[in-house]
């Protein structure tokens, strides 16, 4: 936002978050995605590229990502 302090996540995913707001914009040389989360989404900041929104208040299945990524990792 021009005030030096870097951004706060590159190559995140934000995950069934239930939140009043949420922002998720795209840094440069990077990705972010916000997948069924609830809440209003902010606008992307003036000259700022938006991250990737699926699913916009509806929760995705499975509820923890973390849980099936684990379930994966075991077959």
């Amino acid at each position: 936002m021009g005030s030096g302090q870097g951004w706060a996540g590159a190559n995140s995913v934000l995950w069934n978050c239930s939140v009043g707001t949420y922002h998720v914009e795209n840094p440069p040389t990077a990705h972010n995605w916000a997948l069924g989360c609830t809440g209003r989404q902010d606008s992307p900041t003036e000259g700022h590229q938006p991250g990737e929104t699926q699913s916009p208040r509806t929760h995705l299945r499975p509820e923890s990502l973390y849980d099936q990524q684990l379930s994966d990792r075991r077959r």
